[in-house]
């Protein structure tokens, strides 16, 4: 796990994770790609020693919106050798050749098939109403007690009013991540959106720029971030409303 997170801090400017090493056993595949779906909400796919010396083994779990037998049936010809599964955990093959395109076939096919992850993200139902004191370390707590996540047992999603942006910017080696400071009374809290930016749509339609004061309402969830040595509660954003 410790290989599997500094290889994928490398390429977390990519919307789909794409990691292995030859001596990977196929046994613990599934559970890196789960643990890094868990920690960064990205869809990953994790490769390892295969039953031949031509072909290596591989599994995937999805973030969540992501179908991946979907994205897998969308990637090159060639790219996979063999593969199956379901909407959020599968398997596959890929030859020696093919394993140098496959980052790069797997994000491509991503692109073509983020339209279906992002009309599954509008359809989501939030779970309850809160306010910024509700989010803490206990209230994290208390959700993990209802793991592990999945298709029948999605992670909560909760709403948030009123909300005061105290500050907004963009993040990452090209900007294209979303962070807000979040005021309400005296707490504040970070909201984070991967492959995002300061300009969202408003409820009309109109191409709106976050910027400090707005009041926005926002649908989220919480999660522990650790990156970087880091240990802080913050909310992952599913939406904006403004």
């Amino acid at each position: 796990m410790k290989k599997a997170h500094a290889l994928a801090k490398t390429r977390l400017d990519l919307p789909v994770l794409v990691l292995g090493d030859n001596e990977w056993s196929p046994g613990v595949l599934g559970l890196i790609a789960g643990k890094l779906a868990d920690e960064y909400s990205k869809t990953v796919f994790v490769w390892g020693k295969g039953e031949s010396e031509t072909e290596m083994k591989g599994s995937c779990r999805s973030d969540g919106y992501t179908h991946l037998v979907d994205l897998m049936s969308a990637a090159q010809a060639g790219t996979f050798s063999a593969m199956g599964g379901h909407e959020l955990a599968g398997g596959f093959s890929v030859t020696y050749d093919a394993l140098h395109e496959l980052e790069k076939n797997i994000n491509e096919a991503y692109e073509k098939t983020k339209h279906l992850q992002l009309e599954k993200k509008s359809e989501m139902k939030t779970d309850a109403e809160l306010g910024l004191p509700d989010v803490s370390l206990t209230t994290y707590n208390e959700i993990q007690k209802l793991a592990p996540f999945g298709m029948d047992n999605q992670k909560p999603l909760f709403e948030f009013k009123n909300i005061i942006i105290v500050s907004a910017r963009t993040f990452g080696k090209t900007k294209n991540h979303l962070e807000l400071v979040l005021e309400s009374g005296n707490k504040q809290i970070k909201a984070i959106q991967f492959f995002s930016s300061t300009t969202i749509k408003s409820s009309q339609g109109s191409d709106v720029e976050l910027k400090q004061g707005d009041i926005i309402t926002l649908l989220a969830f919480i999660e522990k971030n650790t990156f970087g040595g880091k240990r802080e509660i913050r909310l992952r954003i599913h939406k904006i409303l403004i």
